[in-house]
């Protein structure tokens, strides 16, 4: 949930996933099958972000020692959620809406919902991995 659009390289077919298991940075392999669906969804978060732009929101939530080195960064494209939250946050005793990442319970609902239609008669969670062959 934690995806920033800048952590996704479609020419090195890459995705960097920081903080990770050990709170270590990895790189991955991103599936070309995947591409095209994140592709779309890049798309779907410019417009976001351009609206939000428009609308004179303050930025995304950054690490604060991001924040105070690069002072645009919280509106800079690149920092943006992959999966933003559908609502602005409001911070209290400021003017400032600032956008987070999607909840993990949004994932979770999905899981759940997916598990249902497809009848799946095991238990599954977000972290189920397949069977060892």
């Amino acid at each position: 949930m934690k995806l920033r659009v800048k952590d996704l390289d479609f020419d090195t077919k890459l995705l960097v996933i920081h903080d990770g298991k050990g709170k270590k940075d990895r790189t991955v392999p991103l599936p070309e099958v995947l591409i095209p669906v994140l592709r779309s969804q890049l798309e779907s978060v410019a417009d976001i972000h351009q609206k939000d732009i428009a609308n004179g929101y303050t930025g995304t939530f950054l690490p604060n020692a991001i924040e105070i080195k690069y002072k645009n960064a919280a509106k800079d494209f690149p920092w943006q959620w992959l999966f933003p939250a559908i609502m602005l946050t409001s911070i209290p005793k400021t003017t400032e809406l600032r956008r987070y990442h999607l909840h993990e319970t949004h994932v979770q609902k999905a899981i759940k919902l997916a598990v249902n239609k497809s009848r799946i008669t095991k238990r599954v969670t977000k972290f189920t991995s397949s069977p060892k062959q």
